[in-house]
């Protein structure tokens, strides 16, 4: 929200400036004439600074406005993604996140860590058979994860 108080107070600067001015056109005496100047210099500055500060809250509030925008987007866009999956258990060990075998796509079959989905993450399940038996590892954004349980 702009800072009202910051427009009010340069409205109630640009007053002072008006009536400085309106009292500096009846003056004719210098030094008081140059008195009055430097009072309504002092207000201009004054209300250019409460201008500048409202403009730059509305800078702020605008890139967050910005960035909501984009959050808002990147959940619609998972929201449509996530609807191409479903919860699956694999060899009565894991459970994994699986395209739905209608959903329209040129993508080779895969898995999907059932946490890591639930994140918001998309991080994909494979299955190694070296080693003691079979291990599934997902291949998460943030390194390898070696599950032999659910995530």
């Amino acid at each position: 929200m702009v800072d009202v108080t910051s427009i009010s107070h340069a409205m109630t600067a640009t007053k002072a400036m008006k009536d400085i001015l309106e009292a500096m056109v009846g003056l004719r005496d210098a030094n008081t004439f140059q008195t009055e100047r430097f009072k309504l210099q002092s207000l201009i500055i004054d209300a250019q600074n409460s201008i500048f500060s409202a403009n730059e809250e509305r800078s702020a509030l605008l890139e967050r406005v910005r960035d909501l925008e984009k959050t808002i987007a990147e959940f619609e866009t998972w929201d449509t993604e996530k609807q191409r999956y479903e919860l699956k258990t694999i060899a009565h060990v894991a459970l994994v996140y699986a395209m739905k075998k209608d959903a329209d796509t040129t993508e080779p079959a895969h898995w999907l860590c059932a946490n890591c989905y639930n994140n918001r993450k998309k991080s994909f399940f494979q299955y190694f058979t070296h080693g003691p038996p079979g291990r599934l590892i997902a291949l998460s954004q943030v390194g390898l994860n070696v599950v032999s349980s659910p995530c």
